[in-house]
């Protein structure tokens, strides 16, 4: 029967192995709303700019 000392190295070593899983969820999370922050921020001004320029073609037209 294993007594309490030789459990303390097992017991630390599932910490530390919880923590790094752990550790590594929290940066994919981040890493992927990073990704997703960029994303929306990169496609806002496009959005703007086709809106801006469909409307000013559209109404080239109409009137010539």
């Amino acid at each position: 029967m294993p007594n309490r000392t030789s459990q303390k190295p097992e017991a630390r070593n599932l910490r530390e192995a919880e923590r790094a899983r752990q550790a590594k969820a929290h940066r994919r999370r981040n890493l992927m709303l990073g990704a997703a922050g960029l994303a929306v921020a990169g496609a806002l001004p496009a959005g703007i700019t086709v809106a801006t320029n469909s409307h000013t073609s559209a109404q080239t037209a109409t009137s010539a």
